[in-house]
């Protein structure tokens, strides 16, 4: 995957660690795929945590495209980040 879907772990981590956003509020930008991928590896919205290995027999698609699937996914919340935090002067 190219570089454009390169996300920054450390800024979403402090985000999904701390109560200052939701960030489920950004999964409407994303696919229903990209989203669905998030949630399962992260174990959102009720659901458990999985590895790539088990979202891939899920979707039926490799591990490695899963985890290029959620990078796109990150990729893309983490701009919406970035962009919101410019619009609002954070």
């Amino acid at each position: 995957m190219d570089d454009r879907y390169r996300f920054k772990p450390i800024i979403l981590q402090q985000y999904f660690d701390s109560d200052r956003i939701d960030l489920t509020q950004y999964f409407f930008e994303l696919d229903n795929r990209d989203r669905r991928i998030i949630e399962y590896y992260f174990g959102l919205n009720g659901k458990r945590e999985h590895t790539l290995e088990e979202i891939g027999r899920i979707f039926g698609i490799s591990r490695e495209r899963v985890r290029q699937l959620r990078n796109r996914g990150l990729y893309k919340i983490s701009k919406l980040i970035e962009e919101e935090n410019k619009w609002i002067g954070v």
